[in-house]
């Protein structure tokens, strides 16, 4: 068994759709240490597959890390589209998942919320190029 095990464990419990999380907390989670390039490298943070072992724990509950914080040592942990519930938004069907949300700045969790609640409610037709002008000409 991985020693990240636990960490999969818990957020897979999780009933909330992203947890932050301190870089302790993540160690009391697995019972160990993290290594010291985790507090070094925001990339050992990745959600690369092909990052580490520690990478599968969250991605294997369904959860992506976002918002790290290498000065504060804490991170977002955000579920994913394809673990979550509710499908009455998402179809039964869906492969996507959430929207890139690293963008979101600072502790507050409204704007997540609102994006959560939101997903799903739009489709862009592939191929649909949004920065296109409707309805006016542009002078050249």
């Amino acid at each position: 068994m991985s020693k990240y095990k636990p960490l999969e464990e818990y957020l897979s419990r999780l009933q909330d759709h992203s947890v932050k999380l301190t870089f302790k907390q993540v160690e009391e989670i697995i019972g160990t240490p993290l290594p010291l390039s985790a507090t070094r490298y925001r990339g050992w943070w990745s959600n690369n597959p092909d990052n580490g072992v520690i990478t599968h724990s969250w991605l294997n509950a369904g959860f992506k890390s976002a918002q790290v914080d290498m000065k504060d040592q804490t991170l977002l942990f955000i579920k994913t589209q394809d673990h979550t519930t509710d499908n009455s938004l998402l179809g039964k069907d869906r492969k996507n998942k959430l929207p890139n949300t690293e963008w979101l700045a600072g502790n507050d969790s409204s704007d997540l919320e609102v994006l959560m609640k939101l997903r799903g409610t739009v489709t862009v037709m592939p191929g649909t190029d949004l920065t296109t002008p409707l309805g006016e000409e542009w002078e050249r």
